[in-house]
């Protein structure tokens, strides 16, 4: 049968009776849209929303021979942020909205850690409070339209007049009223087309494409971080046991 024991990569929700018409209709949706107003590829952007957990550990762990339960550390509270991703049918990827819970700058991160500057000001990334959520809500999704999206279209239109379509989920504070209405007073050159629900796995491209690699790439980074505490603190040379432990880690990660 050709296959082979994975590991989860979403969970097992039921997609909707008639997905492959409900996907048919949406997507000659999106082929008007385009077809009728001469969009390019350069100002058709896919736009979701990824959870970043800050203390990224596997699922498995070192534990008695039948043991009968196994505790993970990280598992009861996945403490992170929102990372707002986007990327464009020719290949763009623009620049970030990060989205921390709280209320203040004391729950951003300090503008001296490392690489701050560069993610800022170099890479054009929107570091924000989300208030008592870490999640987008209405205004974080504005901020998100006005400092990023709106910028990357305005750059590549051809005239003023020109159409752009923007695909998002069909979560509830973009389908909402309040939120439509203000994109459809605000910017009414901007088309939405929302990915039909339980569908994003199938039909859209940051879900099937980019978020893992993201994530990975975090997680990889984050591990690096903790092997140079650790070797500084080892007078800069790593003990063997480190060594096992980070290929071990690095295997069950890439798995």
């Amino acid at each position: 049968m050709n296959w082979s024991l994975r590991r989860a990569t979403r969970p097992g929700k039921k997609v909707p009776d008639g997905v492959t018409y409900i996907l048919t209709t949406a997507f000659f949706r999106l082929v008007h849209t385009i077809s009728e107003n001469g969009v390019i590829i350069t100002i058709i952007v896919n736009t979701d929303q990824t959870l970043v957990i800050y203390a990224a550990g596997a699922s498995e762990t070192y534990a008695p021979k039948g043991s009968k339960q196994v505790e993970v550390v990280g598992k009861d509270k996945k403490r992170g942020f929102t990372v707002v991703v986007g990327i464009s049918m020719s290949g763009d990827v623009l620049p970030f909205q990060l989205i921390y819970a709280g209320s203040t700058h004391r729950s951003l991160p300090s503008p001296a850690a490392p690489e701050y500057q560069k993610a800022t000001q170099t890479l054009g990334f929107c570091i924000e409070s989300g208030g008592t959520k870490h999640w987008s809500n209405q205004s974080t999704m504005r901020s998100y339209v006005q400092h990023i999206l709106v910028p990357y279209f305005e750059g590549h239109r051809q005239n003023q007049h020109q159409i752009c379509v923007w695909q998002i989920d069909c979560w509830s504070v973009h389908r909402s009223a309040e939120f439509r209405h203000w994109m459809y007073k605000t910017y009414p050159w901007i088309r939405i087309h929302y990915v039909p629900a339980n569908c994003t796995g199938l039909f859209q491209p940051c879900d099937v494409g980019i978020q893992r690699v993201l994530k990975l790439a975090i997680r990889r980074s984050a591990l690096q971080d903790v092997i140079n505490d650790t070797t500084e603190c080892q007078g800069h040379s790593a003990p063997r046991l480190l060594q096992e432990t980070t290929r071990h880690y690095e295997s069950l990660t890439a798995s």
